[in-house]
């Protein structure tokens, strides 16, 4: 019989395996249940049989022992056991007063007691006596949360307790409350302040529970919700049910059919929308500099798109495209490299004569820049400047790195310049450029030089 001792790391819920319960070299020892006593004693029960019974052996098989087993009563030495409590029939508030015990067991038989009892006595009782428990106090707030599973067990939507057990300092218990406000979808009303507050949680165990429970309700308001929660920090499992709430609360289609309608989205919705709209959609939101940006970094985003985009940016920002683009780059470049491609080849459609008062620029990121996409794109408007390669050419000579960079730019130079780089790369059909060509490694253009 095992034991496992559980963590609490953001959203995600583990059990480590810790010293075992009961171990028995009987090779007839099959526990069967686990129970904890009304003693607080853990009670095991054991088949002890030499056949187990999944139909290995013939139910006439004279070994089968219909008429013995084992129960294991396991205690902990020098520890007194606790008194059972009478609970059948007692009165509700009786019952009620083991909501204050420390003893899980204790407390799970008190709520199978009330389950059993008239629900209009439980709500008026129960309600009554957990309006004067104190939300600061760790026992009290145990015993609220105890309160609110007696009502849902009764299916009776008792929101104000639910904001009350929300209210408790201990993350766990407000976790707890926002499961059964999921759980309540459909019958509660006024929920929608509880489940958005419970997606603004600081905690990633309470914000998992708001997603689950935005599944549960539906719609753009419960989409909120789901916003909220992916517009902060994350671990594994609170990605692990972002997904589950993205396709069961079918988010994307709430987003579409919100843009198309022209419904206002709220900030973490926008959010959102600029990390997984596409840019089609994108550019049908109000054009704000956060939209500009969101297209700017998307990879499979057109150049036509992408100069919209820094033609509005630069507008907002009273900047120059061409200064705006060459900034955006050197930035990209030194932090995450998102929409890097793109960037440069919008680069190298830019006008000739900017391009040209740009050179210095374009040079010193064709020969540093961090990213290939960098390289390759400043090479091509370095190209694109002067319309002939000549000086980019030359530069790419120095070495072979370079000179790779300056080959794979030749695919972005815009086609009306691109003959006018025949006579420079067809040589390189044959043999390298002269400082290029004498190396151990060969011709190799990948060879180190």
């Amino acid at each position: 019989v095992l034991q496992h001792e559980v963590s609490y790391n953001g959203a995600d819920i583990t059990a480590t395996e810790i010293e075992p319960i009961l171990v028995s070299s009987d090779p007839n020892f099959r526990p069967t249940d686990v129970e904890i006593g009304g003693d607080g004693a853990i009670y095991v029960s054991d088949w002890a049989n030499t056949l187990i019974g999944h139909m290995q052996h013939n139910m006439r098989d004279p070994n089968r022992d219909n008429q013995h087993g084992r129960i294991y009563r396991v205690t902990y030495k020098g520890r007194p056991l606790v008194e059972p409590v009478k609970m059948k029939g007692q009165p509700i508030s009786e019952v009620l007063e083991v909501f204050k015990r420390p003893e899980n067991g204790f407390r799970y038989r008190a709520r199978l007691e009330l389950s059993g009892r008239e629900t209009d006595a439980i709500v008026d009782q129960v309600g009554a006596w957990a309006s004067k428990l104190n939300v600061d106090d760790p026992i009290d707030a145990q015993a609220l949360l105890e309160c609110l599973w007696v009502f849902e067990e009764h299916r009776v939507p008792n929101i104000s307790l639910l904001n009350r057990v929300y209210s408790v300092s201990e993350p766990r218990v407000r976790a707890a409350a926002i499961r059964t406000l999921g759980h309540w979808a459909g019958d509660v009303e006024e929920w929608e302040d509880t489940l958005n507050a419970a997606a603004r949680d600081d905690s990633n165990l309470v914000r998992a529970e708001a997603v689950k429970a935005a599944v549960e309700f539906q719609g753009l308001v419960a989409a909120e919700a789901f916003f909220e929660v992916a517009s902060r920090p994350t671990d594994p499992e609170l990605t692990t049910i972002l997904n589950y709430g993205r396709s069961n609360l079918n988010v994307d289609a709430i987003v579409d059919d919100a843009v198309k309608n022209g419904v206002k989205l709220s900030l973490a919705a926008q959010m959102y929308v600029l990390r997984n709209a596409s840019v089609e959609d994108l550019l049908k939101m109000d054009k704000t500099e956060a939209v500009y940006k969101a297209v700017l970094s998307r990879e499979n985003a057109n150049v036509k798109q992408l100069q919209q985009s820094i033609i509005g940016l630069a507008k907002i920002q009273n900047n120059q495209p061409i200064d705006l683009l060459l900034d955006l780059i050197v930035t990209r470049d030194n932090e995450d490299g998102a929409g890097l491609d793109g960037l440069g080849r919008l680069l190298a459609t830019q006008p000739a004569e900017q391009l040209l008062a740009a050179q210095g620029a374009l040079e010193e990121l064709a020969i540093d820049g961090k990213s290939a996409e960098t390289r390759q794109g400043a090479y091509a408007a370095w190209i694109a400047a002067d319309g002939t390669g000549d000086e980019a050419f030359l530069s790419a000579t120095v070495n072979k790195d370079r000179l790779q960079d300056f080959l794979e730019a030749v695919a972005i130079v815009d086609s009306d310049i691109r003959p006018a780089l025949y006579g420079k790369v067809s040589p390189l059909i044959s043999e390298l450029p002269a400082g290029l060509s004498v190396e151990e490694e060969g011709s190799d253009l990948r060879a180190n030089g």
